[in-house]
């Protein structure tokens, strides 16, 4: 299996010999997403990639990761079906400059709405009877045109939906048949496949079932099932795309490209409690704990980081719902409107925390005719309609894609922010480090 993925994804100009050193520095690290809203589920809001979301498995796969991987381009549309978004986004989608296209669970919509009988694009009459060959073909005509124009694919199996007749159900498996076959004699294409991961063991050839806790819908997955997913589809990447710290220590030392002049937490006494809630502890400086609640309570604590500078924990435990925010209020004089920044955290959660989520929300506000607005920045987002995180400890190495600071208007300030949410009474405990906003020389 791996020989077969490092001949398919990875090559060499001739008389270059390919050492292991140079192995992950050569595999693609530029991807690009198609499919339905499972797909789309990739960012927060409908336009734009820099709003990045805990309950799609490819994000939370490149946080544990270590970021190898940046997404150029998605092309989910909620609601299609194959032969909708194909015909809206193939083109495109091929045309970009991602090294691998990911085929995101094709058809969902398609069995869907065979039930009642549809007209496909091309004017074909689709009804339960042909609806898995006609939308496994849509999907393998697709990943062929992707194969043509050079790209590498990795294509997701359909897990269909958890209120579909034992018709959809038999429909769900066809269309996985025929994907998994057409696989095993295509090169360059890999399946994922990501049932196995998310069905409960009473799945069956009539039903199919969610793991508990893993859909806020029977379809599209939440936070806790993004989480697990996209803890297999690092595994399943890593032979593909190796782990790497996208950011070094070094990337978060103070400099004139570290706008956060404490982002090691080099110094960890002198920050400040704004806010509700009881907050204990060393606050490091420049840095601000600041529960919503006047029930919650924050214990902060610091030890030496084994990398560089220090870590900083944050035990919470919160009554009701709640919202905490880890800010650093960046000075003006650091940055200029037009400034490319990416910011970063990493964060270890500790096993039992519960009822809780974490993610990294930078606010890059600007005031335009007396109006101050900011973009959607977040890495990870997470949100009480998604439901918390996992239980189990986890590692993230949370970072944002690149993002400019709008031009138009007047500074009006820039704080880097770190969130955790609660879902309700409950209890958080995370280690953070390295947390910086950096300024790049470009997109």
């Amino acid at each position: 299996m791996f020989s077969f993925m490092l001949a398919s994804l990875c090559f060499a100009p001739d008389g270059v010999t390919i050492s292991p050193s140079n192995v992950a520095r050569s595999l693609p690290k530029l991807v690009s997403m198609i499919g339905d809203s499972r797909a789309a589920q990739q960012k927060a809001d409908v336009t734009t990639l820099q709003s990045g979301t805990s309950w799609q498995a490819l994000n939370v796969a490149n946080a544990l990761m270590g970021n190898p991987l940046k997404t150029v381009g998605n092309y989910g549309i909620s609601g299609n079906r194959t032969d909708q978004y194909f015909a809206s986004n193939l083109t495109t989608s091929i045309g970009d400059t991602s090294e691998i296209v990911i085929f995101w669970s094709c058809c969902v919509n398609d069995i869907s709405q065979a039930l009642g009988g549809y007209t496909s694009v091309s004017g074909t009459s689709i009804t339960m009877s042909n609806v898995a060959q006609v939308a496994a073909q849509n999907a393998i005509n697709a990943v062929t045109a992707a194969l043509q124009a050079g790209k590498r694919v990795i294509l997701v199996s359909e897990p269909g939906s958890s209120g579909f007749t034992s018709a959809q159900v038999a429909a769900v498996a066809e269309v996985n048949q025929r994907l998994a076959e057409f696989t095993e004699n295509t090169p360059g294409v890999l399946l994922w496949d990501i049932r196995p991961v998310i069905w409960d063991s009473t799945t069956s050839s009539t039903a199919i079932v969610f793991k508990s806790g893993y859909s806020f819908d029977g379809t599209h997955l939440n936070s806790k099932g993004g989480y697990f997913a996209g803890k297999a589809l690092a595994t399943f990447l890593a032979p593909i795309v190796p782990a790497y710290q996208a950011w070094k220590a070094v990337d978060y030392q103070a400099g004139p490209n570290q706008l956060v002049s404490n982002a090691i937490f080099s110094t960890v006494t002198g920050g400040t409690h704004d806010g509700s809630g009881t907050v204990t502890g060393n606050i490091p400086s420049g840095w601000n704990v600041r529960p919503l609640s006047s029930t919650t309570s924050v214990a902060v604590s610091s030890s030496a980081d084994s990398d560089a500078g220090n870590d900083v924990t944050l035990t919470i435990t919160a009554s009701a719902v709640d919202t905490i925010y880890f800010d650093f209020n960046v000075d003006s004089s650091l940055y200029s409107l037009g400034d490319v920044v990416q910011a970063g955290c990493d964060v270890s959660v500790a096993s039992g925390s519960s009822n809780a989520y974490v993610y990294l929300s930078p606010i890059l506000a600007t005031t335009v005719a007396g109006s101050t607005s900011a973009p959607n920045v977040f890495a990870l987002y997470g949100s009480i309609g998604e439901g918390a995180g996992p239980t189990e400890a986890y590692q993230w190495h949370m970072q944002t894609l690149p993002v400019a600071i709008p031009v138009g208007g007047s500074k009006a300030y820039v704080i880097h922010r770190v969130t955790i949410g609660f879902t309700g009474p409950g209890n958080f405990t995370g280690t953070f480090s390295k947390c910086g906003l950096r300024r790049r020389f470009g997109l």
